[in-house]
């Protein structure tokens, strides 16, 4: 902050001094005072644009477009400041550039608008950038044909014009210019530096566009004796470099979204654009029907394009979105470590066909599936290892599997837990015995209860129709299945149905009792 208000001890009376320059070359030349005024005229805001384009180059990837077109619009009234110059000297000896330098001035603005109607977020799109400045332009050349009444670089004269029609239309212009910025400004209010350049614009126009109709309305008065009425094109320009000199370097920030302004605003913009153009094609077809007529043509191919571009890539989005949410729908029902569904994706899927079996009176089997000891390899060769062998039996388990239908999933810790559809005890026990050999066979070292490898105990229950019972009893049934298989020997395959799950529970509690 010190280091700024420096700055602002020297840039203050650097401006003073150049505008002091200026003022003693006009008063040495008075009444000729245009011969000096215009290198001054020319030079102010090539200078101010050379500090915006220096701006560029230190200033966030996405704000380069942004401070580049307002340097594009400062040397656009470089251009026609020095068109006008040649003009004057040259007396109109050369008719090319008779009405040159008003277009010019028309264009100036169409770099202005590029900036406040394109977006400062994402990605932005080269070819909605090309339609806007083609309309912008086309709307320019319209508003030129409808003051001079020709197109531009005709070789035959412009038709006389009134001044005051001449002036109101730059101030019109002007004020539109303003008046979008400060829209955008509303939007863009954030300390970020989008939010700076829109306060430097906004500021910049708004002081532009009230000189600017000073100077006007004092030129239209004086003719080419203007004077120290010259000064007032410094000003501007003036602020301009002040202000883009003493803006801090931003740094790079997270962006936490638009403000509903900004987005509204982002999707009018092009509309506003179009119906201008259209408006101003209706109006010029009273003298120049083809050319009042391609302007509608380009307004609703513009608009045309945009919509199709728009549609398309919310077509897109939304089968991303439906692809993303598919996955994420899927990863939430997939174990992490194994692959395999998890506890939830079991939980619905076995209520799912437990309804089905029932309604279709069709078998259904589940079976627990436990790894022996798997506690030791954790102990002996650490948890990485316990994790691999978990990988390695549950891809075993699943090739296991006869059908796509049926689902493996783990159950929880060394647990997994394997649904069949529409299978009876004998498909059930055939399954289970599939899955403990390839347990075996993937010889996992485990050297326990003079067992050399990795085992399993498997626990099955069958539910058939007209059997009754409930999902409940039948993961209850396979849970004391499973214990028998374990206090078996473990390494085994042991079936309980459903009804005698609940009477060796109570013989296990008489037992202990």
């Amino acid at each position: 902050m010190r280091n700024r208000w420096q700055r602002v001890r020297y840039l203050i009376p650097i401006a003073a001094a150049y505008m002091g320059a200026h003022a003693i070359c006009i008063y040495f030349k008075l009444p000729n005072a245009l011969k000096v005024s215009y290198p001054f005229m020319i030079a102010t805001p090539l200078l101010a644009a050379a500090v915006c384009g220096r701006r560029a180059r230190i200033s966030e990837p996405r704000m380069r477009f942004a401070w580049l077109m307002i340097a594009g619009s400062m040397m656009l009234w470089s251009a026609g400041m020095f068109t006008s110059a040649l003009e004057y000297f040259a007396a109109h000896a050369v008719g090319n550039l008779a009405g040159l330098s008003d277009l010019l001035f028309l264009l100036y603005g169409v770099p202005i608008l590029l900036v406040i109607s394109s977006s400062m977020e994402g990605e932005r799109s080269p070819l909605f950038l090309w339609l806007d400045a083609m309309q912008a332009i086309c709307a320019g050349c319209l508003i030129y044909v409808l003051m001079f009444g020709r197109l531009p670089f005709e070789h035959q004269h412009p038709e006389p014009i009134s001044m005051p029609l001449v002036v109101a239309t730059y101030n019109v212009v002007n004020v539109f210019l303003a008046a979008a910025a400060t829209l955008r400004l509303f939007a863009h209010s954030s300390r970020r530096e989008e939010g700076r350049m829109y306060r430097i614009l906004t500021s910049y126009l708004w002081f532009y566009a009230v000189v600017a109709a000073i100077n006007n309305y004092l030129v239209a008065r004086l003719g080419d004796q203007t004077g120290f009425v010259d000064l007032l094109a410094d000003p501007s320009f003036l602020l301009v470099c002040l202000c883009v000199v003493l803006l801090p370097v931003s740094q790079a920030r997270r962006s936490f979204g638009r403000m509903p302004a900004a987005r509204y605003i982002d999707n009018a913009s092009p509309i506003v654009y179009t119906t201008v153009l259209l408006a101003l094609s209706a109006i010029s077809m009273r003298r120049h029907f083809y050319l009042g007529m391609l302007g509608i043509a380009l307004a609703l191919a513009v608009y045309a394009i945009r919509s199709t571009i728009l549609q398309n890539r919310y077509m897109r989005s939304e089968q991303s979105l439906r692809e993303a949410h598919d996955r994420l729908e899927e990863l939430s029902l997939q174990d992490g470590l194994t692959g395999v569904a998890n506890r939830r994706c079991f939980d619905a899927f076995a209520e799912r066909e437990w309804s089905r079996a029932v309604r279709m009176q069709h078998p259904i089997s589940l079976l627990l599936i436990d790894l022996d000891h798997f506690k030791n390899i954790n102990d002996k060769y650490g948890h990485r290892m316990g994790d691999h062998c978990l990988v390695q039996v549950a891809g075993a388990l699943r090739e296991a599997l006869p059908r796509d239908g049926d689902l493996l999933a783990r159950y929880g810790g060394e647990e997994f837990a394997a649904v069949l559809v529409d299978a009876d005890r004998e498909g059930a026990e055939t399954v289970a015995n599939r899955m403990r050999q390839a347990v075996r066979g993937l010889r996992v070292e485990n050297e326990i209860d003079a067992r050399d490898f990795m085992t399993v105990s498997i626990g099955i229950s069958t539910y058939r129709f007209p059997e009754g019972g409930s999902l409940e009893e039948l993961v209850e049934a396979s849970d004391r299945a499973l214990y028998r298989a374990k206090e078996s020997g473990r390494d085994r395959v042991e079936y309980l149905p459903m009804w005698g799950a609940e009477a060796e529970l109570a013989e296990r509690k008489v037992a202990t009792a």
